[in-house]
């Protein structure tokens, strides 16, 4: 029988993530078998398989882990120290995948104080707005720069619209987790909303972590689980992944409560007490029982979460230890700390400041606050655009043309933009102009109507 499911693997008929899949499978019954030397193998022919099927590339992915250091830095909060959500609300559970995460959630999910979401990615959530917001108005700032633009109100505001999101899952809890396991990412974001919001990391043995992971079926599809298909990349992630926790334990000053996996699954009791101290709760021996928690797990861990804890899971990548060349000399890469960064030279919410200017036609000012902007970010559109229509509310239509063109040409998708420049052009007597920006208009008008009723 598994001579046949071997042949199937290799059929030519059978291609892509189906055969990886297959591959996946095999990988599980040999390990079982304890020939871990085939086990390998498969899991090997499984990954390259899917491997170049994805964009992740570990190169970019730290250059990310080291513009957030760079960012989040002890300036940054103390800038904004008075800033933020009070709640403490949402509790945050991270840690690299298949670090024990979905453990530790289960096991905290058995307080009756305590509801579960799972992984519902609130953070990446408000990430996706800012930087949907930052396409919007053209003004070619990436995350986490873009957290800039935000004043006090704004942050205000988006915590608001988390925990509003949260109470939909639980309006009675004491506590909602969302246990995201790469949000050890955003937790640099998520001391701006909520200071005082409980994060709890899970730890784990890197080489369990990698060996876990690279014999995991993501099925190709998950962007953020990119790097699991590649041992150096898994190396290179969870390298990444200990300077940031180490940031972010030197930068904030509410503490983040660190758990070792193997830890919980030797004292489990003791690891369940030191996360109801952290969240001040009391003790309840329901926690020990989370294997009979009833809640829907979505996650890779879905069956294991439902066994009693088992002390095999731990140092499992002795096993493989023969194979793993590539994942030790990623591990031992030694990063030199991020250079500093220099604090942005605008105040934050800066764009915003001149738009309330505009609004209350205080054009003078707004125009200066504008051309501050742009002398630090020449390419913003938008800036580029406010600042013709405050030219054009001081009637210097000459001088706003330019600015309103130049937006324009980086942005071309706001039809109010148009119009701006329409009325720039008119006032100014260049009718061809107006005339061929016009039929501009009339096709992004069609588009964005044939758009919406394919949507409908």
């Amino acid at each position: 029988m598994l001579a046949t499911i071997e042949h199937t693997a290799y059929s030519p008929s059978l291609e892509g993530v189906v055969r990886s899949a297959v591959l996946f499978n095999l990988a599980a019954v040999y390990e079982h078998r304890k020939d871990y030397t085939r086990a390998f193998q498969f899991a090997k022919e499984a990954n390259e398989g899917n491997n170049h099927h994805l964009r992740y590339r570990a190169t970019k992915y730290r250059d990310y882990c080291q513009r957030l250091q760079q960012y989040f830095s002890h300036d940054f909060y103390q800038q904004r120290a008075e800033q933020g959500h009070a709640s403490v609300l949402p509790v945050f559970i991270c840690g690299m995948p298949r670090s024990g995460t979905t453990l530790v959630e289960q096991i905290l999910g058995g307080h009756p104080e305590v509801f579960v979401a799972g992984e519902i990615g609130m953070l990446s959530s408000v990430i996706q707005r800012l930087k949907a917001w930052e396409a919007h108005i053209g003004s070619g700032q990436d995350y986490p720069e873009c957290i800039n633009d935000l004043t006090e109100e704004h942050v205000y505001q988006l915590a608001e619209q988390v925990l509003t999101k949260l109470r939909g899952y639980h309006d009675k809890a004491r506590y909602i987790v969302d246990k995201m396991p790469h949000n050890f990412e955003n937790i640099g974001l998520l001391r701006l909303l909520f200071p005082n919001a409980p994060v709890i990391h899970v730890l784990r043995e890197p080489r369990d972590v990698a060996v876990s992971n690279y014999f995991t079926h993501y099925q190709a599809k998950f962007g953020g689980m990119g790097f699991a298909y590649d041992l150096a990349d898994i190396g290179a992630q969870l390298v990444d992944h200990q300077q940031l926790m180490a940031h972010w334990d030197a930068t904030l000053s509410k503490p983040v409560l660190t758990l070792r996996y193997e830890e919980v699954v030797d004292d489990t009791e003791a690891a369940a007490r030191s996360m109801l101290d952290y969240l001040s709760l009391p003790w309840t021996p329901a926690v020990l029982n989370h294997q009979d928690l009833e809640r829907a797990v979505k996650t890779a861990s879905v069956w294991q979460v439902r066994q009693p804890i088992y002390k095999t899971s731990k140092e499992k990548w002795r096993r493989y230890q023969d194979f793993l060349a590539p994942l030790e000399e990623a591990l031992a890469t030694q990063l030199s700390k991020p250079d500093a960064f220099s604090a942005p030279a605008l105040a934050a919410g800066w764009f915003f400041k001149g738009m309330a200017y505009l609004a209350k036609n205080q054009a003078a000012l707004a125009e200066q606050v504008f051309n501050t902007l742009l002398e630090q970010q020449p390419e913003h559109a938008a800036g580029l655009q406010m600042l013709g229509v405050a030219l054009m509310q001081q009637n210097r239509y000459l001088e706003a043309l330019p600015h309103l063109e130049a937006s324009l040409a980086i942005h071309s998708g706001h039809v109010s933009w148009y119009d701006n420049t329409l009325l720039a052009y008119q006032h100014l007597g260049q009718h061809q102009e107006a005339e061929a920006l016009g039929l501009r208009k009339a096709r992004l008008v069609a588009f964005k109507e044939s758009m919406k009723a394919k949507s409908l």
